[in-house]
């Protein structure tokens, strides 16, 4: 029995015997020559090649690669949000999205106060423009200001940056406060936090618990005036009987 041949999608050259020389797209291999028209899928560990210029993940990862909001593919830049405390993010549990630059700057400021109390984490990964590498840091915020970290440079103290602050000025206003006024600091910041989130996330998961169990109510109603009306009828049968 011969065995089947394969063959480059492209050029259909027969490729059978040319091992790790051709390389797996996303619907056949090519051989050495015509994989100079793919590139590599973005997804770290991923050998899968996708056309040059069309896309930049292949069709495995392509779906988890997309911004949450608008569903299109992320370009060089975008933000990873996991959110969840962190034993949900150690056992895996926590809900993970992508968002795109545009989205990121449309709703970055609801997550402010979330990431300094631990609840959720920021990850910018970044592509260079030169297609060199790849990049990816952990965003925090200024603990007096809340400017995201990826805004500011820190503050250095000799070969060290600490990002708590954005710059000295910064973290000399908040250790000249007194505990009372750092605790107003946090509460302001959580008044601010939960009013942007509002704004743009209007149907927060209590509040569709809720709308639910009001809806699961309506059930329960009628079948009460169901039950209420059966009796109602037969206590009306019983009476006449007796009368007669």
């Amino acid at each position: 029995m011969s065995e089947e041949k394969i063959r480059c999608k492209d050029c259909s050259r027969d490729i059978t015997n040319e091992g790790g020389v051709s390389v797996p797209t996303d619907n056949g291999m090519v051989c050495q020559n015509c994989r100079t028209n793919y590139e590599c899928c973005r997804q770290i560990n991923c050998n899968i090649r996708v056309s040059k210029g069309s896309r930049k993940y292949c069709d495995k990862h392509k779906k988890e690669m997309e911004c949450s909001e608008c569903r299109k593919e992320v370009e060089d830049v975008y933000y990873s949000i996991t959110i969840g405390d962190k034993l949900e993010r150690d056992y895996n549990e926590a809900k993970k999205f992508n968002l795109c630059q545009s989205h990121w700057q449309q709703n970055k400021e609801s997550y402010k106060e979330q990431v300094s109390q631990g609840k959720i984490e920021v990850l910018k990964s970044f592509y260079s423009k030169d297609g060199s590498g790849f990049g990816a840091e952990w965003l925090t915020t200024c603990k007096t200001c809340q400017k995201w970290s990826d805004e500011y440079e820190g503050v250095k103290h000799g070969a060290i940056i600490d990002y708590t602050f954005c710059s000295a000025n910064c973290q000399k206003q908040y250790d000249n406060l007194s505990s009372e006024e750092k605790q107003n600091l946090i509460q302001a910041k959580q008044l601010s936090s939960n009013s942007q989130i509002k704004q743009t996330q209007p149907n927060s998961p209590q509040e569709e618990i809720t709308n639910q169990n009001k809806s699961n109510y309506l059930p329960w109603i009628l079948g009460g005036v169901g039950v209420l009306g059966i009796i109602g009828i037969v206590v009306y049968f019983l009476t006449r009987k007796e009368n007669k």
